[in-house]
């Protein structure tokens, strides 16, 4: 289960008689952005999809990089996926693998960290720094 505000994992909250319900970690959040049936988030380097925060047999797909502000945005993912852009240069890509890494390292626990997997689809110029910044941080790398 997720936080479709925050981009978090919900925590299992327990009452005084022992009914366990979902909250977003983000106190004031509250129940109300909830979505149940996520099972898995898959971050992504891409351009907008028609997918796009849409939920598709338990998993939910979401841009982590804005081309126009070139800024990262976090989500407690379970996997990223590197698609081709459009006009996207190996330096473009450099960028927002960066910015990207960054964030997530920045932002969940490094056992995590080394559990995601990192998929790229084919047709995309990655650098060898990318490449071994990929390697170096996540865990399984895997090129389709």
């Amino acid at each position: 289960m997720f936080c479709q505000q925050h981009h978090l994992r919900t925590i299992p909250k327990r009452n005084a008689l022992l009914y366990v319900s979902y909250q977003c970690p983000i106190s004031d959040c509250g129940k109300k952005h909830i979505l149940s049936e996520v099972k898995e988030l898959v971050g992504t380097i891409s351009e907008i999809y028609d997918f796009e925060g849409k939920i598709k047999n338990g998993t939910m797909f979401l841009s982590l990089w804005n081309h126009e502000s070139e800024q990262a945005r976090f989500a407690e993912i379970d996997a990223l996926k590197i698609h081709y852009v459009a006009n996207f240069q190996e330096e473009d890509y450099n960028q927002a693998i960066q910015t990207v890494v960054n964030k997530v390292c920045n932002s969940m626990a490094q056992e995590k960290i080394k559990k995601l997997k990192v998929e790229i689809v084919k047709d995309v110029s990655l650098s060898e720094a990318s490449k071994r910044l990929l390697q170096n941080t996540f865990g399984e790398i895997k090129e389709s």
